[in-house]
Formats: C-alpha cells, sequence, structure tokens
C-alpha cells in the first residue's frame, strides 16, 4: 500500500480508528477472494464490539448491585438497572456518531 500511495509507511497505518476502517479494508481489497475476507472482518469487528459491550454493561450493573444489595436485590430492579445503563450508553453513542464525534471518541480512548 505504501508503493502504491507513494507514502511512507508510517503515514499509511496509523493507530486507531484510521487502522481498522481504512487501511485495513484497503489491505483486504488487494487479496484473493476479498469480500469473503471484508465480510469476515467486518463480523469480527461487530463481535468484538457486542462483546464489549456486554463486558462493560454487566460489570457495571453487578458492582452497582452488590454496593446496594438492598435495592437491587429482586430481580426486576436488576433488570431496570442493566436497562438503565444500556440507555445511557446508547445515548453517549449517539454524540460519538455527529460530526465532531470522533473527537469524542478520542477523549473516551
Amino acid at each position: 500500500m505504501s508503493e502504491i500511495s507513494g507514502v511512507p509507511i508510517k503515514d499509511v497505518a496509523e493507530s486507531g480508528p484510521g487502522l481498522a476502517f481504512v487501511a485495513y479494508p484497503k489491505a483486504l481489497s488487494t487479496m484473493p477472494l476479498s469480500p469473503l475476507w471484508s465480510v469476515l472482518f467486518f463480523s469480527m469487528l461487530l463481535l468484538l464490539g457486542l462483546d464489549s459491550q456486554f463486558v462493560g454493561v454487566e460489570g457495571f450493573s453487578a458492582s452497582l448491585a452488590d454496593m446496594f444489595p438492598e435495592v437491587f436485590s429482586a430481580r426486576r430492579p436488576r433488570t431496570l438497572l442493566t436497562l438503565g445503563c444500556c440507555v445511557a450508553c446508547f445515548f453517549v453513542g449517539l454524540l460519538m456518531v455527529t460530526n465532531g464525534g470522533i473527537y469524542i471518541f478520542q477523549i473516551f480512548d
């Protein structure tokens, strides 16, 4: 990719979201069966994101439930706590799809 575009290697593949969404797809497009590899790569990214979300929400809700067992002892309040965590994460995620979202993402990263 460095030879094709005529730029140094350090400028081709930077770390962060540019690596996953710019450099890897461009490299995958040069491979044989590139549509298959692209689908597999982005499916892997989706599954990794979902798994990270499960871990974050469960860790946060479990720690709150352990800190306040008298409030979250029943099944229903624990479900509402998990729902509240998911809704809060959704609204934080909405900030990251705005025009200035990459800056917010870099602050979180």
